[in-house]
């Protein structure tokens, strides 16, 4: 069986659970990641559970509108985004930030271009 992987805002208040730690972690460059200062791992939607005190999140969609971000209402962390209705596939990308470090420390972090190329530097 799979270890439950489990992340949480600063305060506490958004909590994220989903089984399994991702293949790999992305970094991404474009302007809102670099921002943001993630580590997205995928999950598809049925694989992940958003549980909290108060999950009326904050979202922000930008540019093209693919992507949705959700930032806690109280201490504003941001802590995943999902695909949104103009893509085909109902993905979750948690931000790993939000995880214990020693519970990433064995993930492979990719460099992803999403400024430029839309392609993996490494």
């Amino acid at each position: 069986m799979e270890k439950t992987v489990e992340l949480s805002c600063h305060c506490g208040n958004i909590r994220l659970s989903a089984q399994g730690a991702p293949e790999f972690l992305v970094s991404c460059n474009c302007s809102l990641c670099r921002r943001y200062a993630a580590l997205w791992g995928r999950y598809r939607a049925d694989e992940v559970q958003v549980i909290g005190e108060d999950t009326d999140t904050r979202r922000y969609r930008c540019g093209d509108e693919f992507l949705e971000f959700f930032a806690c209402p109280r201490c504003h962390g941001v802590t995943h985004y999902r695909n949104t209705e103009k893509l085909d596939d109902a993905i979750i990308s948690l931000n790993f930030r939000m995880a214990e470090p020693k519970s990433i420390d064995t993930i492979q972090v990719k460099r992803f271009d999403g400024a430029d190329t839309w392609t993996f530097l490494d």
